[in-house]
């Protein structure tokens, strides 16, 4: 059940809280003596879908490693204190905090890619073990995943806290082992057990009433959330029945950028890696503040899929087949996506191509009401933005390596448009898209596709056919500008990339340290991972050493260093203008 323990729930909020999203694998629930089912699935006899579900748990998840009995091979290494939780300050990039504390107590790891998959194996349990050193006590310990493994040296790579490190080794033999440097191990994913605790939302620094970020944490079983919804409540303090997807942020901690003030109390809904859902119902009062911890009564209960990989049926190749047949003909839990051709959006020269286009905010106004966006652009209702903005849908934004990204858009099947065309910047993200390509633009950019005067007349029409094109972008005076977001620190360093000509967007960002502060450059270049929109992040293992220089690369291949940009006593929330521009 997906109910909040300890509460009655009435029967309009246990239609909504038992509604379940069409990615997940659980499908059915119970409530007041009815069901719920995924549409999808309806047709699907229960017998044909016990056989689905016990394919998929056997042959595991898109990605990552799956619950097995099996043992893996892996390379272990260790970073931070002998003793510690890893970095210094107890955190990492999955974004938890005090990993030194229970339920973590610093028995934490970076996992490179396959383990840390962008964030979406934060959380996860793994059970690892030595036996070919003479320091190995060959006796599983428990670790979670906290961070990011960047240089992993073997297919699958923990690069261990001290504590995690040592705890493998025989009684007294911690130091010894540690001092063994890289090792080998054997791993496997396990359940997540964290007794006494239930899952707790952090509210992040920075959030307000049109952002959300959010921190997920404690979850039991898989350890992991794939997907979180939120729900407002109505000015009543009813629910409004309606989910609203969140995009993962980064590591654990998801974000929602809306395009209106956000009503509290707010109810979430996760989905875990295995598909099972849990409502925490009203969890986050309206009266909330930002980093603030609000503890729900809700856990997961079990490994809803990997548990039926019980290996008691002997499944053949031939079965999963067969299964995958009937995916074609039944449709999987997933539904059905359209498959949106995002080179053709984004390529130059592809011609003019059909979209849709709405319009949100004030009539004349840039968009969101903080004149920001997804992109983590600021001010974009000053130059170069002058408020001709843009929300893209995915094939647009493309988890946000489309944004800054330059489009010429006209109309002309409406009595009020003009038919010239206009250049408008992606800087958000359209969540709700209406069509294959959607645009959903600042009140002044929708109507500047009027006639003269016929701006307002435009805007009434509401939804419109209109055409668009991508073009370089053209930003004259400008050089490139990095912000360095609030939040970073010696170890954790964020930049927003802003102003690029041309492409206008940045598909890879690296950072190279100095020796010293005076010193000249490592000549060593760090790649920075994107954290969300335009800003790029790095977590570091030790204390980064400016001045820095940045390395990007645009979406067409071409590369700009910015030498020295960020000075060696730069500050959080400050802009540091380059001499550089893409041409």
């Amino acid at each position: 059940m997906s109910f909040e323990v300890g509460r009655e729930w009435d029967k309009e909020e246990a239609e909504f809280a038992c509604a379940v999203p069409a990615h997940s694998h659980c499908t059915i629930t119970e409530y007041i003596g009815e069901s719920c089912y995924n549409s999808k699935m309806a047709g699907v006899s229960a017998k044909v879908a016990v056989m689905v579900f016990s394919v998929l748990g056997m042959y595991g998840f898109a990605a990552g490693v799956v619950y097995s009995n099996n043992w893996l091979d892996a390379k272990a290494t260790w970073y931070g204190q002998p003793n510690g939780a890893g970095p210094d300050d107890n955190g990492g990039a999955c974004g938890f905090k005090n990993t030194n504390q229970y339920p973590f107590m610093s028995m934490t790891s970076c996992g490179n890619q396959p383990l840390f998959l962008d964030g979406a194996g934060c959380g996860a349990c793994y059970q690892i073990k030595c036996s070919n050193n003479p320091s190995c006590s060959g006796r599983p310990q428990t670790v979670i995943i906290t961070d990011m493994n960047y240089y992993p040296v073997a297919r699958y790579h923990f690069d261990l806290s001290g504590t995690a490190f040592g705890s493998l080794a025989k009684p007294g033999l911690n130091d010894q082992l540690r001092h063994a440097g890289i090792i080998d191990i054997q791993f496997k994913r396990v359940p997540c057990y964290h007794r006494g605790l239930y899952v707790n939302f952090h509210v992040e620094d920075g959030s307000n009433p049109v952002y959300m970020a959010i921190l997920v944490e404690f979850a039991n079983k898989d350890g992991t959330v794939v997907q979180l919804d939120i729900m407002e409540s109505r000015p009543d303090g009813k629910p409004t029945r309606v989910w609203t997807p969140m995009r993962r942020s980064w590591g654990s901690i998801w974000r929602l950028d809306a395009n209106h003030r956000l009503q509290g109390p707010f109810s979430l809904r996760m989905v875990s890696e295995s598909g099972q859902t849990v409502i925490a119902n009203r969890v986050i009062p309206a009266n909330w503040r930002a980093n603030t911890n609000y503890g729900s009564r809700v856990q997961f209960c079990c490994v809803c899929v990997s548990e039926m990989i019980a290996a008691k049926m002997g499944t053949k190749v031939a079965a999963f087949v067969a299964v995958l047949s009937m995916l074609v003909v039944y449709g999987s839990c997933a539904g059905h996506h359209d498959k949106y051709n995002t080179s053709a959006a984004t390529n130059y020269g592809s011609g003019w191509l059909p979209a849709r286009a709405t319009w949100y905010g004030a009539p004349t106004g840039a968009g969101p009401d903080d004149n920001g966006g997804a992109c983590g652009f600021k001010n974009v209702n000053q130059y170069p933005f002058m408020s001709m903005t843009s929300c893209g849908n995915q094939p647009l934004f493309n988890d946000g390596k489309g944004c800054g990204s330059c489009y010429q858009i006209k109309c002309t099947n409406n009595a009020a448009c003009s038919g010239n065309p206009e250049t408008v910047i992606i800087t958000d993200m359209n969540y709700y898209p209406v069509a294959k390509y959607h645009f959903d633009l600042s009140g002044f950019a929708f109507g500047a596709m009027a006639k003269p005067g016929m701006n307002d007349q435009l805007r009434h029409a509401g939804i419109i056919d209109i055409q668009f094109r991508r073009v370089p972008c053209n930003y004259p005076g400008l050089k490139i500008n990095f912000h360095v977001e609030e939040g970073s620190n010696p170890v954790y360093f964020a930049v927003l990339v802003e102003y690029e000509d041309l492409d206008g967007d940045v598909v890879q960002v690296d950072l190279m340290e100095s020796r010293s502060a005076y010193g000249g450059p490592t000549q060593v270049w760090t790649p920075m991972r994107e954290s969300w929109g335009s800003i790029w992040r790095l977590d570091s293992n030790h204390r980064l050493q400016a001045p820095f220089s940045i390395r990007i690369r645009s979406d067409s291949g071409k590369t700009l260093v910015a030498n020295n940009v960020i000075p060696a006593n730069w500050s959080p929330n400050s802009n540091y203008r380059s001499i550089v521009q893409f041409s």
